[in-house]
């Protein structure tokens, strides 16, 4: 160049650009800056220069951008240096109010240029870049910018091995038709070339290796002969690790060959997955050499069986599933249940009004099952006799119980009372027993509303009950409709005789509904004998019911 020559500044704004360098609205004109009484700050310092710095083979009439933010978001205006190396010169600074600029002059080929940025907002010292250098080539075709947004993003872990597709942006700041090259490369092949002159900003490289550390750049051509690349800074990802199945289930209860297992035994096993993955189970369980699925998908690593039989064998195995689709079988094991009984004793008062009358309706239950199967078919056993105190029991063969009640005189029990159980052996009961149970020595019983009567839901109503047990203590109300089923609505307030339901909180009970006042608790303990089931029980109970209907 001779002399001192004159620039022709030309503004370009240009989206894609901003898009890439990720710094829009920076340069813009605000209408309102930052807090006016809050410190201003200055600038940060402008940086990520196009044309990258030592670039070479530029365009003799250069685009030039950077990246700059100002924390107050101040309008900002740059003023941007340019220096011909070797001779000494500099040009006219150019003044410029957004962060990519244009110039229409040629420079000289093949000759090195430095280049710096400041930065006003007006309000703080000028800001003042690193110096950049570039080198011009024989053209003014401006190079594309190099490529920028890569999909899967840098770094990116636990990728999708089974179809991946690369992606990336590409921006010319000529306007130019740009294809490219793309290279994929990993620790066991380097610089594996996939597509040359792809005229898209995707690629599909299909299925790719699991656990695996890639990496890859594109090379941005323009029809000029210009390019670009992030050859220096190329973009990783991982894929997936690869999966491995379950580990086989392992340490069952009942153990394997176990024997005197109880009938309501919980089978139990324990499984994990090495990658972490979360898991299912199908669950086999039955007779030797005719199990059957009897859960299929479940997440819990037990299971409870709906029927077991006593003295008899069973056999069982669990085939684990992670959501990869991978799946692991375990062992066979089996176990034989105890030769034992399932037995309740229960004696029962039920008090309850009927319109004024109190009613006290005794009775006495005694069953005796060779099965626990509380979702399942029930084995029933019949032993000779069945004795309380001077009480023989029928066999009630409709519900298979021994049962008493006597209908000429509903009250034959005293609270207070020990009754003891005379049970012989035979039917299937291998050995007789005799246990007691002690009645409470207290009773209740409600005293409004009427029995069969009806009340209103949605306005509430009170109960109120009598009670000869001594002290204040606590009730325990609780409501079930009139299928037995329990609603869900549990009390339990002071015993000081009566208790308001507020208006809609038996919204869950319809039709007909009973409620229950315990107000003595249930005596309960376990029959502790040889050959009975640990969860047979003997209990004695004295409660209030009160059958309603609703309005």
């Amino acid at each position: 160049m001779q002399g001192i020559r004159v620039f022709i500044i030309i503004l370009v704004l240009i989206l894609a650009a901003a898009t890439f360098i990720n710094c829009k609205g920076e340069g813009e004109t605000h209408i309102f800056g930052g807090d006016p009484d809050e410190p201003n700050d200055p600038p940060e310092t402008p940086h990520t220069p196009y044309p990258e710095d030592n670039a070479t083979d530029q365009s003799t009439r250069p685009i030039f951008s950077w990246q700059c933010e100002d924390p107050d978001k101040d309008p900002l205006t740059f003023t941007i240096y340019l220096t011909r190396t070797y001779d000494y010169f500099e040009h006219d600074p150019f003044v410029a109010s957004d962060t990519s600029y244009a110039i229409n002059l040629d420079l000289e080929k093949q000759r090195r240029y430095d280049w710096y940025v400041e930065a006003d907002d007006g309000s703080n010292d000028l800001v003042t870049s690193e110096t950049w250098t570039f080198y011009t080539g024989e053209t003014t075709n401006n190079p594309p910018f190099p490529p920028f947004n890569p999909d899967p993003p840098d770094y990116a872990t636990d990728v999708q091995a089974e179809d991946v597709t690369l992606s990336w942006e590409g921006y010319d700041p000529d306007g130019d038709p740009l294809v490219y090259d793309v290279w994929l490369e990993h620790h066991l092949v380097s610089g594996e070339f996939i597509v040359e002159n792809h005229p898209d900003t995707f690629y599909n490289v299909g299925r790719l290796g699991k656990g695996v550390d890639f990496r890859w750049y594109v090379i941005v051509k323009d029809d000029q002969g210009g390019t670009a690349s992030n050859y220096e800074s190329e973009w990783r990802f991982e894929t997936e690790e690869t999966n491995d199945p379950p580990e086989m289930p392992h340490n069952p209860y009942p153990a394997d060959n176990e024997t005197n297992v109880a009938l309501d035994a919980l089978l139990v096993w324990h499984c994990s997955d090495p990658n972490g993955d979360p898991l299912t189970y199908d669950v086999w369980f039955g007779p030797p050499l005719i199990p059957i699925l009897v859960s299929a998908g479940q997440s819990e690593r037990n299971y409870q069986p709906t029927t077991m039989l006593r003295d008899t064998e069973y056999e069982w195995w669990i085939i684990a599933y992670d959501d990869e689709g991978a799946e692991t079988q375990g062992h066979f094991w089996s176990f034989t249940t105890a030769n034992e009984v399932y037995t309740e004793l229960e004696v029962l008062r039920n008090i309850y009004n009927d319109y004024g009358t109190v009613i006290r309706d005794d009775m006495i239950k005694a069953r005796f099952d060779g099965t626990y199967a509380p979702e399942g078919g029930i084995i029933p056993l019949q032993p000779a006799a069945v004795l309380c105190n001077a009480y023989a029991l029928c066999w009630l063969d409709l519900e298979k119980i021994y049962f008493y009640r006597d209908p000429q005189n509903d009250v034959f029990l005293s609270p207070g009372g020990t009754y003891t159980f005379d049970v012989t052996a035979g039917g299937g009961v291998d050995q007789g027993l005799n246990v007691s149970v002690d009645m409470p020595d207290c009773e209740a019983y409600f005293t409004s509303p009427d029995n069969n009567t009806s009340v209103s839901i949605i306005d509430g109503f009170e109960v109120v009950w009598v009670s000869s047990c001594p002290g204040t203590g606590t009730v325990d109300i609780y409501v079930r409709n009139d299928m037995g089923e329990d609603i869900g609505v549990h009390v339990t307030t002071a015993n000081d005789g009566s208790y308001t339901f507020a208006a809609g909180e038996l919204s869950a009970a319809a039709g007909s509904f009973q409620i229950f006042v315990d107000i003595i608790a249930v005596e309960e303990s376990r029959i502790d004998v040889t050959g009975y089931n640990s969860n047979s029980f003997r209990r004695a109970r004295i409660f209030s019911s009160l059958m309603l209907y609703t309005m």
